[in-house]
């Protein structure tokens, strides 16, 4: 779910996709499109932001300065749900963010970044996160007034990546966190001579 407005449904398992579908089609009298590549099944339809928005109550349309966490996310006690809700925010709206130090090869910092236009929602992911031993910041963009919750320090990002990336669907995310975290580079400096 990105909270800029798109709606895409991810499952490894297609038969919850084709119990998803089955579910909208019969609330919603529709024919809910899905895919499946062999790996992942995707839904993402109109249908599905009335169903977040009578269940969740996430606002309909384009109101991304009012999406917030729903409640039942943020009264969960049970980490592996937490930990999914960051995932789900992540592969919408997330980005990693690396530097190396200058004039070489050698990674100077990592931050895993999720930026979107509800401040509130930002706020509610950082305690969430907090809540699960990753210690995050965040910052309001000047140009577009988005605030961005990004992890602080190596400690923090080395625990997102562990906690959160197993989570994510989106490939080039995670294909550049594992670079970065599984990579020689990465080893190398946490050797110890």
């Amino acid at each position: 779910l990105s909270t800029e407005g798109r709606v895409k449904l991810c499952q490894i398992d297609l038969n919850l996709i084709l119990k998803y579908v089955d579910i909208i089609n019969q609330e919603y009298k529709t024919d809910v499109p899905y895919s499946f590549n062999g790996k992942e099944a995707n839904v993402g339809s109109v249908p599905l932001r009335y169903i977040l928005h009578k269940y969740y109550k996430i606002p309909l349309g384009k109101k991304v300065f009012t999406v917030e966490t729903p409640k039942q996310i943020l009264d969960s006690k049970n980490s592996e749900v937490l930990k999914r809700f960051i995932a789900g925010l992540f592969d919408g709206d997330g980005y990693v963010q690396y530097y190396h130090c200058k004039g070489s090869d050698i990674l100077d910092h990592v931050n895993f970044c999720i930026s979107t236009s509800s401040h509130l929602l930002v706020k509610q992911a950082i305690d969430i996160l907090d809540k699960l031993g990753i210690k995050c910041s965040s910052l309001i963009r000047g140009d577009d007034n988005r605030m961005t919750l990004q992890t602080s320090g190596f400690e923090n990002s080395f625990k997102f990546y562990r906690e959160i990336i197993p989570y994510i669907f989106h490939k080039k995310r995670k294909e550049t966190a594992d670079k970065i975290f599984k990579g020689e580079e990465f080893v190398e400096k946490l050797t110890i001579p």
